[in-house]
């Protein structure tokens, strides 16, 4: 009879405990939000699996401006999708609007834009017109993301063209970076990631803008978070979207000190005698002096090509990125040695690399100060110039060829001729920004045409 009393108390304090529980995950409120792992720079984890990017940031910000916590749901794309879809998540970390979305999903605030490209394999481009591969004369599929508004779109406006699917972008990047894939469609910002990481610059190239899309929040139909999503995105105002999408797209150096030193001085300048200040002001003069020099060697290391001593490739885009806006006669010189692998093979990678480096002092010595030259890939080189007029260009690149042809008769005779073809690119009137897919065209063009040779393109839009 004693024990009834007994279990009341341990049911009633069972249930008074998670009656706590209870209230306590009421009173926080909690939104699951899905997402991907291989969208960079918008979203993807890092090596310990944290969701990362830009996206990402939204979200968690959009926590700490309305206190509500947020939950990332980390899988592939199409099962993101589904997570929300099927209520395992409350939103969808961003999407691309789409008539086709709009039957399954609310959107809330705009994000950003994007942009999404046609990629060609440069051999591919060779071989067919973007035009004739998209109207379906061709074997090769396309890579898209599985799920992804990059597949709505093509199926939509190319319908000839055959799909090859893939479940995320790192997978697709992959089979492009080693030439199994062909051709691919994708966001700029992701296809710049992986071609940076895969160090294959001009392999593969941005052969047609599609579409620029603008991504938003989403939820299900009909969800009952739109109200309190929307009245949480309207605390965004542009500074907030700006700043958070400056963290990724926008990069600087910064040299940071140790947090202890400024109190390690503090406490020292309290214990010492004041005869040891000015031995304290010449160590530290003396410190950041070696600091500084440093930093000054280890920026010039990043920007240098190890083996020819010229500038490299991450040198030369910082280079390309920063032309002036309103300077005329922008010339840009793409240049490859001729019959390089045959070298190699014939006569050794030394050999081979003393080739490279007899090429970069050469052009090196036509380089006046306000040019740059870099070595961008294995055996290619990449010159910004500015010229008055395309025959001073052409001239200048006639040069080039010339003396590096003349120059290798005495320095390798085993060789016969060392060669280059070059492929320049003229821009007669300023532009907003430039890249180098006129130049590669105009070298291939060189190759074509029996190498040793310089092509043009003037550029007039």
């Amino acid at each position: 009879m004693n024990k009834v009393p007994l279990l009341i108390c341990l049911t009633v304090g069972v249930l008074l405990y998670h009656s706590d529980l209870y209230a306590q995950s009421v009173s926080t409120p909690h939104l699951v939000i899905a997402t991907t792992d291989s969208w960079h720079p918008y979203s993807y984890t890092n090596a310990k699996g944290e969701p990362m990017g830009v996206l990402v940031n939204f979200w968690q910000e959009y926590a700490e401006k309305t206190g509500v916590s947020v939950e990332f749901k980390v899988t592939n794309w199409q099962q993101s999708l589904n997570n929300v879809l099927t209520g395992k998540a409350d939103a969808h970390i961003g999407m691309v609007r789409s008539d086709k979305r709009e039957q399954s999903f609310d959107f809330i605030e705009p994000f950003f834009s994007i942009d999404t490209k046609l990629y060609f394999n440069r051999a591919l481009l060779e071989q067919i017109s973007v035009k004739d591969f998209l109207e379906g004369f061709n074997q090769h599929p396309v890579g898209v993301l599985y799920g992804g508004y990059q597949q709505d779109y093509m199926q939509t406006h190319y319908p000839y063209v055959k799909l090859a699917t893939y479940t995320n972008n790192q997978q697709m990047m992959e089979e492009a970076l080693a030439g199994r894939l062909k051709a691919f469609v994708a966001d700029t910002q992701v296809t710049n990631y992986f071609l940076n990481l895969g160090n294959k610059p001009g392999k593969i190239l941005p052969v047609q803008h599609l579409y620029t899309g603008v991504l938003y929040p989403a939820i299900a139909k009909g969800s009952p978070h739109f109200k309190e999503l929307a009245q949480g995105f309207a605390l965004f105002n542009q500074e907030d979207k700006s700043r958070i999408l400056n963290r990724w797209m926008h990069y600087s150096v910064e040299t940071v000190y140790p947090r202890f030193l400024i109190p390690s001085l503090v406490a020292f300048v309290l214990i010492v005698l004041s005869s040891y200040i000015v031995i304290l002001k010449r160590s530290v003069a003396e410190q950041t002096k070696q600091l500084r020099e440093m930093n000054a060697q280890l920026i010039t290391l990043s920007n240098t090509d190890s083996l020819t001593n010229i500038h490299n490739r991450r040198y030369f885009m910082m280079q390309l990125n920063n032309i002036q806006k309103t300077q005329c006669g922008i010339t840009l010189i793409i240049f490859d040695l001729d019959n390089f692998k045959s070298i190699n093979d014939n006569f050794g990678h030394d050999l081979g690399d003393q080739v490279i480096q007899f090429v970069a002092r050469q052009a090196k010595k036509l380089i006046s100060n306000d040019q740059t030259i870099a070595r961008i890939g294995g055996e290619e080189f990449a010159v910004i110039a500015s010229f008055p007029t395309v025959e001073t260009a052409e001239n200048f690149a006639q040069t080039l060829v010339t003396t590096i042809r003349e120059q290798s008769r005495t320095t390798f005779p085993q060789l016969g001729l060392v060669t280059v073809s070059i492929g320049l690119a003229y821009y007669p009137k300023p532009q907003e920004s430039y890249d180098l897919v006129s130049a590669d065209n105009a070298l291939y063009q060189a190759k074509n045409a029996g190498k040793d040779r310089v092509v043009s393109i003037i550029e007039q839009h």
